[in-house]
């Protein structure tokens, strides 16, 4: 029964010295203004990065894509002689 008092009495006590922690919120933009100027430059080249990433994944959509004539292009050029 001691044990069990003890044990009461220490959870008061620690629910009563506890320090209620209080909630902290930043926006994005307040975090990058406390970044400084760094944050400028990391946002210029991340715009980089982007614009380079989309550049050449539509480079590499339309080089993908068949050339439907290409062989017939290559026999007519190899198989016909050049009169010149």
């Amino acid at each position: 029964m001691l044990f069990t008092l003890l044990q009461a009495d220490t959870l008061a006590e620690a629910v009563q010295a506890a320090p209620v922690p209080q909630e902290m919120s930043y926006s994005l933009i307040d975090m990058a203004m406390k970044g400084g100027w760094i944050m400028a430059v990391l946002l210029v080249l991340s715009i980089i990065a982007i614009y380079i990433f989309g550049k050449k994944l539509v480079q590499i959509n339309r080089a993908s894509k068949v050339d439907r004539n290409f062989i017939d292009d290559i026999a007519n050029t190899t198989i016909l002689p050049h009169v010149w």
